[in-house]
């Protein structure tokens, strides 16, 4: 079992026939930031969706958690359910997960996913993130749900029932816990880990995510990645216009014959 966590991972599976896909969702979220997704993707993958520690329902974290920590949970999971080679979608620190299990398991991935991501060697962003749950306690989850959503979408009724369902669990969560993300995210970039990415990557930008000149920097930094760019979308392009964030990632595993549409 993984260090510092304290019990497996909670997920969620949609789809029993097909390849594998594993959703990593960001702060503060749970595995509901893919529930387009998982339910779209699995008319043909079977979808497994991850809680990471502390939120949704899986175990607290505890101190010294590290990145490649929650990438061996991760693993775990998968553990689970295949044996095969899984493609890999991540948000935020789902993105960074998803880069440290490839590191661990380059063999076992197909493709590589990554939104809301960026490639940043200056790691101030976890310092300062750290810092507001430090100040706000829980109420910084609230305060993060607004800044990472697009403005278009801000004052949108199913954008707050969206908030009001990951608020609703907040008596479940462990602001230490959610702590100890920030302070694993302050470890450098996996620059060798970067070197050795070989397997088709697809980043996904919104140009309203304070991320998005990093998600830039990330395309150049992986050798070969794909990049598409979601205009007015925020951190959570998959939630703020799932139709052209699921165009792109359908177009990007027919292009690596990881998809065949039906005729």
């Amino acid at each position: 079992m993984a260090a510092h966590i304290l019990g497996k991972l909670h997920y969620e599976q949609h789809g029993k026939h097909g390849p594998v896909m594993l959703f990593i969702h960001g702060n503060p979220y749970d595995h509901r930031l893919w529930l387009y997704q998982t339910a779209h993707f699995s008319t043909w993958f079977r979808t497994i969706a991850v809680d990471v520690p502390p939120y949704g329902r899986s175990p607290s974290p505890t101190p010294g958690l590290t990145l490649t920590d929650i990438a061996e949970a991760c693993w775990e999971v998968v553990d689970e359910v295949t044996r095969e080679p899984v493609i890999l979608v991540g948000n935020s620190v789902g993105a960074t997960t998803v880069i440290y299990m490839i590191g661990l398991r380059p063999q076992q991935v197909r493709a590589l996913i990554v939104t809301g991501c960026a490639y940043w060697p200056n790691r101030d962003f976890a310092r300062q993130g750290g810092a507001q749950w430090d100040e706000l306690g829980i109420d910084a989850r609230r305060e993060t749900f607004e800044f990472f959503t697009s403005s278009a979408l801000r004052d949108q009724p199913l954008t707050h029932y969206l908030h009001q369902m990951f608020l609703e669990t907040n008596e479940r969560m462990d602001v230490r816990g959610i702590r100890q993300i920030f302070h694993a995210l302050e470890e450098p970039e996996p620059e060798a880990v970067y070197d050795r990415i070989d397997k088709p990557c697809l980043i996904i930008t919104g140009t309203e995510d304070p991320a998005h000149p990093g998600a830039l920097d990330m395309q150049r930094r992986i050798r070969d990645a794909e990049l598409a760019i979601i205009n007015g979308a925020g951190h959570v392009p998959n939630l703020d216009n799932p139709v052209e964030w699921d165009r792109h990632v359908l177009s990007f595993l027919q292009r690596h014959r990881l998809f065949d549409p039906p005729a």
